[in-house]
């Protein structure tokens, strides 16, 4: 009996501790171009990302250059025709990876600033 607590007791330490040693955190993000927005959550995978274990709930989160798109008058919130939700990006740290493909667009602090300061181009090519 004794040895049967003992195996059962390792056995637990020992998956506890492979739980802890192969646990990475990530992240991922969605937009949604009908409501415009944007929103990110959080998540813990085990075994190298083989299983998600934790993902957080969704949050609305701020984004600098939909914010400016959106105060500019670029683009406005339509009733959507069906619930599109595209990725932005996915990543963990075992992987290190994961951007869509307009992740840097959607993120680029140069992109943004360009456009402010060139306002007139998109008035001039008549995009707005």
């Amino acid at each position: 009996m004794e040895f049967c607590v003992t195996v059962v007791g390792v056995s637990a330490i020992f998956l506890v501790a492979l739980t802890l040693l192969t646990a990475t955190r990530g992240g991922r993000g969605y937009f949604s171009p009908y409501t415009l927005e944007y929103y990110t959550q959080s998540e813990i995978t085990i075994f190298i990302r083989a299983w998600p274990i934790y993902h957080s709930t969704p949050k609305k989160a701020v984004n600098e250059m939909l914010n400016y798109l959106v105060d500019s008058g670029y683009v406005a919130v339509s009733s959507p025709e069906n619930d599109i939700i595209l990725p932005v990006f996915h990543w963990n740290s075992a992987e290190k990876d994961g951007h869509s493909m307009f992740y840097k667009a959607f993120m680029s602090e140069h992109i943004l600033k360009w456009s402010k300061q060139n306002t007139e181009l998109g008035y001039r090519n008549g995009y707005a």
